[in-house]
């Protein structure tokens, strides 16, 4: 009789066993199938998102045609009392002009006429160790030409009005068919504040030479900025390009040290197309 229960006992523990040792296989099977399924599933979605996104961009509808910039520097003079010298605070900035091709060869039309046009996504990928950076709306008019508006400062997004013609350069506002530049300014600002100057027998220029003078490495004010520019044309089709830009200093040839650096950039970056 305790034989018997030792040999029932036993049996016990091994079908115990075997229920335990299942029980984890069909677990490491669950784990494994839910895996296996959901990176298919991810696969799908990403098969799928590629396929609507090939579809949406069959056509090349915008694009950057170039950027033009203009890098230089300014400053803002603090009062001086009975005494030889300059008290200054200096700034550097970087006026940029975007051309948008809206690829109109055969004329204008739903498609390539716009309705909205807005900035968003600001960001300076690249801080500077000195001042505080900044991006701006700029009347175009006025570029290259040092103007500081807090006002016009892109805090969050900047929309610009669409209009037909008498377009007013005062205020973001673009042609229908996108041919007016999108104009900002980059403006690094107080890169350097009180700063003295007492050689005085020099005369005060106001361009990128006062970083010069004012012994400000171009190092510590290295800087990019990038910002996202939304479309959506008359078709309600949305289109989004990312403009990313390191602020022009210094070339081969030149550096803002010299007054000023201007520089062009032609890479005909197309808009792709969301929804």
């Amino acid at each position: 009789m305790k034989t018997k229960n030792i040999f029932y006992g036993k049996k016990a523990i091994h079908i115990i066993s075997f229920i335990f040792l299942l029980l984890i296989l069909l677990s490491i099977m669950f784990v494994l199938s839910t895996t296996v399924y959901a990176e298919l599933t991810n696969r799908l979605c990403i098969e799928e998102s590629m396929a609507r996104f090939s579809k949406l961009n069959s056509k090349n509808i915008f694009s950057i045609d170039k950027i033009l910039m203009f890098s230089s520097a300014s400053s803002e003079n603090n009062e001086v009392v009975n005494k030889a010298l300059w008290d200054i605070n200096i700034s550097q900035y970087t006026d940029i002009a975007i051309y948008i091709n809206n690829n109109a060869e055969n004329g204008l039309t739903s498609e390539n006429t716009i309705n909205s046009l807005y900035i968003d996504n600001v960001n300076f990928f690249e801080s500077p160790s000195l001042g505080t950076p900044n991006l701006c709306y700029k009347n175009v008019n006025n570029f290259g030409k040092y103007e500081y508006n807090p006002d016009n400062i892109i805090t969050d997004a900047l929309h610009f009005e669409v209009v037909n013609d008498n377009i007013d350069y005062e205020k973001p506002q673009s042609y229908i068919d996108v041919s007016s530049p999108i104009c900002l300014t980059y403006i690094n600002k107080n890169i350097k504040e009180n700063t003295i100057l007492s050689d005085i027998s020099n005369p005060l220029i106001y361009d990128g030479s006062l970083l010069k003078r004012a012994n400000i490495a171009l190092g510590n004010i290295s800087a990019g900025v990038s910002f996202d520019i939304h479309i959506i044309n008359n078709l309600n089709q949305h289109f989004i390009c990312n403009a990313s830009i390191n602020i022009p200093l210094s070339s081969d040839t030149s550096s803002i040290y010299d007054g000023y650096i201007k520089q062009e950039l032609h890479n005909n970056t197309a808009f792709y197309r969301i929804k």
